[in-house]
């Protein structure tokens, strides 16, 4: 069997695997017995080098994909260095202010856990936005009820920011970008800006600043599960150049975003392709 064939069939079987775990305390675990009696195909080795050659090409367009994502999401905290200096030595001697200072409310979400359902309202947590984005493909939902009662003491708004609070992956900040009605969790905290003072673009790029997640580290509480509470978090330093500069930012901004929706919704096509081609190479029909 060719390596590149085999790294291929023993990707495509991790699924299966997953599927047949065996739940156990904590943690599923796959036994010997499962692994021996998955089916592995094994075409001749010329057609393995042929479907692997097909495979390994649109597994190395989806890898640039994601390699030019990860170049655009580090060119805005380039542009934000770029125009407004490192927060931490600012250069430019920007005004530099308290978050609770330039915010209407910082609020959490339900501090209970809900009753989930099937469908219904979109319920987010700290893993639908650790990646810097709000994301619903993977969140959980409860009722309609639960959601108008949760949302009267804490409802994100478009151009809201949440922030991630509890957690590995705390001081993560995505901006709300939808009109879509969604609740949240207590792991995430809830930023409402003042628009008089300050653009949402630009404090969201703020708070996912190196400086600023650096004094998050040094507010957290908590023993084992990390804990960004919330008066801590009213209390982070963000650099405040004028409406105007911060406006320009979010013009520079929007076109980045811009491309990276276009990158983002080619990788979802060609993961949907590398799929198809797997698909189709272990059932014979590529």
């Amino acid at each position: 069997m060719s390596r590149v064939w085999a790294k291929f069939v023993i990707n495509a079987q991790l699924s299966t695997l997953i599927g047949l775990a065996h739940g156990g305390v904590g943690l599923k675990h796959v036994t010997k017995g499962m692994v021996e009696e998955l089916d592995i195909p094994l075409p001749s080795l010329p057609e393995q080098h042929r479907i692997a050659a097909i495979l390994d090409q649109a597994d190395t367009l989806r890898t640039k994909r994601r390699e030019a994502l990860a170049q655009l999401d580090s060119l805005t905290q380039s542009i934000f260095i770029e125009m407004f200096g490192d927060p931490v030595t600012n250069p430019l001697k920007i005004k530099v202010v308290q978050l609770s200072e330039i915010t209407t409310r910082i609020t959490d979400g339900v501090h209970q856990k809900p009753n989930y359902t099937e469908d219904g309202v979109p319920f987010i947590s700290v893993k639908d936005i650790t990646s810097g984005v709000l994301k619903f493909n993977s969140c959980k939902f409860i009722s309609l009820d639960d959601h108008k009662k949760y949302t009267k003491r804490c409802k994100a708004e478009y151009l809201d920011i949440l922030y991630t609070k509890v957690g590995a992956t705390y001081g993560r900040p995505a901006l709300v970008n939808t009109d879509k009605e969604f609740s949240l969790y207590v792991s995430v905290c809830l930023i409402k800006p003042d628009r008089k003072l300050v653009d949402s673009f630009f404090l969201c790029a703020a708070l996912g600043n190196a400086a600023i997640k650096n004094q998050a580290d040094r507010r957290i509480k908590g023993i084992g599960v990390p804990d960004l509470h919330l008066d801590q978090i009213q209390k982070l330093l963000i650099p405040l150049p004028n409406l105007i500069e911060q406006r320009k930012f979010a013009e520079r901004i929007a076109a980045v975003q811009n491309q990276i929706n276009l990158h983002r919704a080619a990788l979802t096509e060609l993961d949907t392709l590398f799929a198809s081609l797997q698909h189709r190479a272990f059932r014979g029909e590529l």
